[in-house]
């Protein structure tokens, strides 16, 4: 019999969850989404790519999430206070949104892929890309950020969007 290690996190603040979606919400994301690699997993493995998923969530958007903290002492960076998504929809105070929930099965999912979620895509230059033309006396320079593996955390960060103050982590474009 599997050991169970989520603590999920059910709205309150727990000081102690590590997870915002149990093995039977992530079984059925996966399904829903033909994931089949999930179901290669035992229970235990399933268990620590969520947990490692929520860790990456976290670590990599929650200076960026909308709302603030419920309170102090909980684990997790949700629940946040009441606040309204850019897509308009109204987040309770409390609430775990579906949209969180599934960014980090996606983020599951890559971790069982072997896809490192914790490189640092703020790092001052790694993964900028560079274009030039110039056409007479106009020159035009775009640079953005593309780190490697960005595409693969494409699905994952667009799910979250909703739930962010500031886009441009995602992307950035600077012309002159």
């Amino acid at each position: 019999m599997a050991t169970t290690y989520l603590v999920v996190e059910n709205g309150t603040g727990l000081p102690n969850s590590n997870t915002y979606v149990d093995l039977g919400y992530a079984n059925s994301y996966n399904t829903r989404r033909g994931n089949s690699a999930w179901f290669a997993l035992d229970v235990n493995q399933q268990e620590l790519a969520l947990m490692n998923a929520a860790l990456a969530l976290d670590t990599r958007y929650g200076t960026m999430y909308k709302g603030l903290l419920m309170t102090q002492a909980q684990a997790m960076l949700f629940p946040r206070t009441a606040f309204v998504s850019s897509t308009g929809r109204q987040i309770n105070q409390g609430a775990i949104p579906d949209i969180l929930r599934n960014a980090q099965c996606e983020f599951a999912v890559m971790w069982v892929n072997q896809i490192n979620l914790f490189d640092d895509p703020n790092r001052a230059t790694a993964g900028m890309k560079q274009l030039s033309s110039e056409v007479d006396v106009v020159k035009e320079s775009t640079t953005w950020f593309a780190p490697k593996g960005s595409a693969t955390y494409a699905q994952g960060q667009i799910m979250l969007l909703p739930l962010l103050n500031v886009m441009t982590n995602m992307a950035t474009a600077v012309r002159g």
